[in-house]
């Protein structure tokens, strides 16, 4: 939306967290899936993948799980045993899925990655990394504004 506000012409960066998590995670890994918080499947997320890489298909993509987390639950201080025990379940299916790297989809899981190699770890699954999507955002905002200096 930021995009589209500054129009076709504006040189300004911009790069949303879905974007910057599938580009750090492309840099890192051989496959990668997205663990993303609510329930059921994620079609939007598989096309958006899709569209990012420019293919109909792609065996880089692990596909996208679903941790049935509310993000109220990511906010809820008593809802945290909960919510650490999904995190490590659904990032275990994640790898299951081939997975070497596991995007966090959702800004509130921020810090998580740990949480995530842990339950990769405790299935007796290959270590993974973990992409929280809202700081590699942040960092390529920086380095783009910092190239992106217009010369006086």
């Amino acid at each position: 939306m930021i995009r589209e506000h500054l129009g076709s012409t504006s040189h300004k960066p911009c790069i949303g967290m879905f974007e910057a998590g599938v580009s750090k995670a492309l840099m890192l890994s051989r496959k990668f899936g997205v663990l993303s918080t609510g329930s059921g499947p994620k079609p939007l997320l598989s096309k958006g993948v899709m569209n990012f890489l420019g293919a109909a298909g792609s065996d880089r993509w692990a596909g996208g799980v679903t941790s049935g987390i509310s993000i109220e639950e990511l906010r809820e201080p008593s809802a945290r045993a909960e919510v650490e025990r999904r995190m490590r379940e659904t990032a275990a299916q994640v790898a299951r899925n081939g997975a070497d790297c596991i995007i966090m989809g959702c800004a509130g899981m921020a810090g998580m990655e740990e949480l995530v190699r842990e339950g990769v770890r405790e299935a007796g699954l290959p270590d993974v990394r973990g992409v929280d999507a809202a700081v590699a955002g942040l960092a390529m905002l920086v380095g783009m504004v910092q190239t992106d200096k217009p010369k006086s």
